[in-house]
């Protein structure tokens, strides 16, 4: 085969493989990339894409190995530099990280998603002035670059500039989740342009459609979105009966392209925000004796503390309600728990007087902690909840604000603290996110294996106080069936995890 010709094969086959990769059929990608490199095993480009999916699957060791490789045949290539840093920066290595960041930058100085690379991994290293200015310079680029806007609300609130950080959380919230039916009067039928579907890969879980369709009958049940959403939650209830039919129901599924037409625009996209405006009188239990709270903490062994009756009930109810009423929850556990957190909507006024004023309340123990992230988990009504892990920061706030006659076991269903911390030298986004894998959560096991332990119950309005690198999980959740039963905690982190 001539050389010109089979160059233009394997250019061809890179083109398709891209367009698998895009439209999230990554080992059909895979084998493409493969078998250019079978022959050509020199094929920079094939090895670039190849350390992608490898990074993308969890497997930053041989995405660094692949990458490096193409780098090595083929120094200009800016992407695979940014990408580099991308696999880098999971392993820990955020000097590395940057480095190749400003590789990608030398070589490609509008290179947008590089720079709000670079101000991650800046702000990983706690220089949250230089990571904002590497997302204004993303911005100035890319301004409806939805991942950068979230990543200075991220920078922002470290430097405790939460107005700014809102503003900036709630932009990428809405270029990523927003769209035709943000509280839209109607559901109408048709196929309109408002309905069409993400060409992006989507994936659910059995308890995501059955958490999304009863919020949806919820919300038409209180009147706060029209009847005829009810047609929404019908496609959803056939989608579920659909994956509830396959092998492994209870796993996480990709949708179907048939599964995403029928959904339209809706998944993954806001249907109702609730309103849920500051309070004058204040959020927090002023009776509660905060310098004795801080006491406990401070001569705790190993820094747990626990409070009741945190929250004034205004603010219980409020908190309460938009949590039940917005659709936010993007974020889902298999069938353990949907979650919402600052870059996917969980960003209303009370919810950042709250966190102001748990700082104010506790200026011995946060300090100089700025806000991290704030996120919420709403469980499977039986479920295991939360697997041993530790907190991306310093100090953790954690509260639940479901009424307790939801609970089935009155002494159960809260947390469990183990005494004993995860070493600094472990990748914390390793451990973190493959924990539900066999071999890490084996590993943690027996690191947990002789590790005395604090059960603290479920309680509505309690809150537990804790150092963020204790290994910590859920009790086992028995709670009544029912969309509001089901049991709701708000965490709090403040300043980001050193060593």
């Amino acid at each position: 085969m001539p050389e010109q010709q089979q160059t233009l094969t394997i250019q061809q086959a890179i083109v398709l493989g891209v367009q698998y990769h895009k439209a999230g059929r990554l080992p059909q990608a895979e084998s493409i990339y493969k078998q250019i490199l079978q022959s050509d095993p020199d094929q920079p480009v094939a090895l670039h894409l190849l350390g992608v999916i490898a990074h993308q699957g969890g497997k930053n060791d041989a995405a660094v190995d692949l990458i490096a490789r193409a780098l090595a045949l083929k120094p200009d290539l800016a992407e695979a530099h940014s990408n580099l840093g991308l696999a880098l920066k999971n392993l820990g290595k955020s000097e590395d990280a940057i480095a190749s960041y400003r590789k990608a930058l030398a070589l490609k100085p509008d290179f947008a998603e590089a720079h709000s690379n670079l101000g991650i991994s800046l702000r990983d290293l706690g220089k949250p002035e230089e990571a904002e200015a590497s997302y204004l310079r993303a911005l100035d680029l890319k301004p409806d670059y939805a991942a950068a806007h979230s990543n200075l609300g991220a920078a922002l609130c470290a430097m405790g500039r939460l107005v700014e950080s809102k503003e900036a959380f709630d932009k990428g919230f809405r270029l990523r989740h927003g769209g035709p039916w943000w509280n839209a009067a109607t559901f109408p039928d048709g196929d309109s342009t408002d309905t069409r579907p993400s060409t992006a890969a989507m994936f659910t879980s059995t308890f995501k459609l059955i958490d999304t369709i009863d919020q949806l009958e919820y919300l038409i049940a209180k009147a706060r979105i029209d009847p005829s959403f009810q047609r929404l939650a019908d496609r959803y209830h056939t989608v579920l009966a659909e994956i509830q039919l396959t092998k492994e129901p209870m796993a996480v599924t990709k949708l179907t392209p048939g599964q995403l037409e029928r959904l339209g625009s809706s998944y993954h996209r806001v249907i109702h925000y609730a309103e849920a405006p500051r309070i004058r009188a204040g959020t927090v239990n002023r009776a509660l004796d905060f310098k004795q709270i801080e006491d406990r903490y401070l001569s705790s062994p190993v820094s747990v503390t626990t409070l009741d009756d945190f929250l004034m009930p205004e603010a219980l109810h409020g908190l309460r309600d938009f949590c039940l009423e917005s659709t936010i929850f993007f974020k889902h556990s298999g069938n353990r728990f949907v979650s919402s957190r600052l870059t996917s909507g969980f960003t209303c006024d009370l919810l950042y007087q709250v966190a102001e004023e748990v700082k104010e309340r506790f200026p011995r123990v946060l300090g100089d902690h700025h806000l991290a992230d704030i996120w919420i988990y709403r469980y499977n009504n039986q479920s295991e909840g939360v697997a041993a892990h530790t907190d991306e920061g310093a100090v953790t706030f954690n509260f639940w604000i479901t009424p307790n006659d939801a609970n089935r076991i009155p002494d159960g269903g809260g947390i469990i603290v183990y005494t004993k911390e995860q070493p600094y030298d472990w990748n914390w986004r390793h451990y973190n996110r493959e924990k539900y894998t066999p071999a890490v959560s084996r590993e943690i096991a027996e690191f947990l294996a002789d590790a005395d332990t604090i059960t603290i119950p479920y309680r509505e309005n309690r809150a537990v106080l804790f150092r963020s690198n204790l290994f910590h999980k859920s009790e086992q959740i028995h709670f009544r069936d029912g969309f509001e039963n089901r049991r709701m905690n708000i965490t709090l982190l403040f300043r980001n995890r050193k060593g």
